[in-house]
């Protein structure tokens, strides 16, 4: 699929934290505006605004200014386009069983994704990757509303849920989740060099947008323009709310639509 820019938060001091047991909403910018993200590519200005519920539920307000994110000039043959726009996450390893509302039940990318329906699919993370010859990114889901990371036991204990809450027309989240973190994935030459302990933590991705990943025919991997992502400035928005079961985060789901995008007179479930 291509590189993926690595970056690192240098600016750790903007950091603010909120308590957890309030009694009332609580609002705190944890990044303040100008704080960046840079490596040796380019830099990324972020701005996100954490708004914590009594309920337990978090809605996030991301602002990403990328127009810089890219080396200048850039090498000689690649086109001006980020690989992705959004976060990645690290779950504990109880937390092994996904299920999610959106593009399935196999991979699906922006521009591979006529074949996968939307509905409500489930699995263990351990199978969702798919074991290309070359070790790779994959196992991507596409126009997911919500997704769930659960207890494999089925044991009700708490989970997490990240659902999508960007008005339209803007796209839904593209969300991937692996036994495999992607510095493993990248040092890997071989399937075999990733580890297939059940027992490893859960690394996910929760995307606003993620390019394309081309592959016509066998000669010319080059995605199409329109699925490419241009350097800009991007806003979207989730929310993360504690769950036991799919349902609870369908129910969430419902009640954001219902709150958010249907008093914009949008309702897209």
């Amino acid at each position: 699929m291509g590189g993926t820019h690595w970056f690192a938060v240098v600016d750790s001091s903007s950091l603010a934290t909120t308590a957890a047991a309030a009694p009332q909403s609580a609002s705190s910018t944890t990044m303040e505006p100008g704080a960046a993200a840079v490596g040796p590519e380019g830099e990324i200005r972020i701005e996100a605004t954490y708004d914590v519920q009594p309920t337990g539920q978090v809605h996030i307000a991301w602002r990403m200014d990328t127009r810089d994110a890219l080396p200048a000039p850039l090498p000689a043959g690649l086109m001006p386009s980020l690989p992705r726009v959004g976060i990645r996450g690290v779950a504990p390893a109880r937390l092994g069983d996904v299920s999610w509302l959106g593009g399935g039940p196999h991979e699906c990318y922006w521009d591979r994704k006529a074949a996968a329906h939307v509905g409500q699919y489930g699995a263990a993370v351990q199978d969702m990757r798919v074991p290309y010859v070359f070790p790779q990114e994959s196992g991507g889901r596409a126009d997911v509303r919500w997704v769930a990371l659960l207890p494999q036991s089925g044991s009700h204990e708490l989970g997490l849920a990240a659902l999508s809450a960007t008005p339209p027309p803007a796209p839904h989240l593209h969300v991937s989740v692996s036994k495999h973190s992607m510095e493993a994935i990248h040092a890997a030459r071989h399937e075999y060099e990733l580890s297939t302990d059940p027992d490893a933590l859960t690394f996910f991705h929760l995307d606003y947008l993620h390019m394309g990943v081309g592959g016509d025919d066998s000669w010319s991997p080059t995605v199409h323009p329109e699925f490419l992502i241009p350097p800009a400035v991007y806003a979207w928005q989730m929310v993360l709310t504690p769950c036991t079961t799919p349902l609870d985060a369908e129910w969430a789901y419902c009640a954001l639509q219902n709150a958010v995008l249907g008093a914009a007179g949008a309702v897209d479930l």
